[in-house]
């Protein structure tokens, strides 16, 4: 593409953006498989997807710090933040990380956005409170598998650490108080994968806790997708109230293969993680969600365990 009509289409993307009919947001830990779940949300093409737009790396789009895992209270959304959240779900962005432009996305016929993004569990609650526009579809997966996949890429961009939550005055007061000398002892002695495991616990927990069992959330399940795609998307769908002709359609098999950017793997499976751990490693790791309340939220066998987490949920 010419660099004229390039900067054409950026300039017209964030002059001129379109009014979308759906703004859907997908957020969860990272290796959770938010990549390809996104990608059979979007099986149709109808929406323009923005891949990790508030990763703090972009400060292009938006001149303001923002930290991996900011936690937001209601009302505290404001200032260089709240511009960066508007111009992110109107879509009046450009980057080529977060997008493609040449796949002719901001031109095509999307009618709907899809934000997916991995560093944003903590805040979301806030966002969706002060743009009830915005529906939130939470990906769940199990936290072994994730922390394991952590481990492994340790070198990305990745908190690695616990403790550093504790430097959140709010998020310590209105949650992780209780928590804090587990919290410390685990950042100072604990294994990375325990550490990780830790970090899942705390990003999930306090959103489940935030949005309870109002109906404003969609929670859904990595292995869900992978057991029963169809039925999945059928029901997340169903959430989201658009695009109806999506219960009509199948799900092809070639979409439901394809690995996403950022795995390499041509299979899925949602309990090989088992391999890689050793009893005392799991013990270790049920004993921190057991902290939480989240022990039960997956069975022995890996599969989630929908009515503890609707327990969990209705206890809020």
């Amino acid at each position: 593409m010419g660099n004229i009509k390039k900067q054409l289409l950026i300039w017209s993307s964030l002059y001129f953006p379109r009014r979308y009919n759906q703004t859907v947001w997908l957020f969860g830990s990272g290796r959770s498989g938010t990549t390809w779940v996104a990608s059979l949300i979007n099986h149709k093409e109808n929406y323009r997807e923005l891949f990790e737009p508030f990763h703090s790396s972009f400060k292009d789009l938006i001149k303001v710090n923002f930290r991996h895992h900011l936690y937001l209270r209601v009302g505290d959304l404001s200032g260089a933040l709240d511009k960066r959240v508007i111009k992110i779900f109107s879509g009046k962005i450009y980057n080529p990380r977060v997008e493609n432009l040449t796949s002719e996305i901001l031109f095509g016929n999307k009618d709907s956005i899809l934000v997916k993004d991995v560093f944003v569990n903590l805040m979301a609650h806030a966002v969706c409170e002060k743009y009830a526009q915005i529906k939130p579809v939470l990906l769940l997966r199990n936290p072994f598998a994730v922390a394991l996949s952590k481990v492994d890429k340790g070198r990305w961009d990745w908190l690695n650490d616990p403790g550093e939550f504790l430097n959140q005055v709010n998020l310590c007061d209105d949650f992780l108080n209780p928590y804090k000398d587990y919290i410390l002892e685990i950042s100072k002695n604990g294994t990375p994968l325990e550490k990780h495991i830790l970090i899942w616990a705390i990003i999930n927990y306090v959103p489940l806790k935030q949005f309870g069992s109002n109906g404003r959330l969609c929670v859904s399940f990595y292995e869900d997708w992978v057991m029963n795609p169809q039925k999945e998307l059928n029901r997340v769908s169903a959430f989201l109230g658009g695009h109806v002709n999506d219960f009509d359609a199948t799900l092809k098999t070639e979409s439901i293969n394809e690995p996403s950017k950022t795995s390499s793997k041509k299979t899925f499976s949602i309990s090989s993680w088992r391999n890689s751990i050793n009893d005392v490693e799991y013990e270790s790791g049920l004993r921190i969600l057991e902290h939480f309340g989240l022990k039960n939220i997956y069975n022995f066998d890996s599969t989630p365990n929908s009515s503890e987490l609707t327990l969990f949920l209705n206890a809020t």
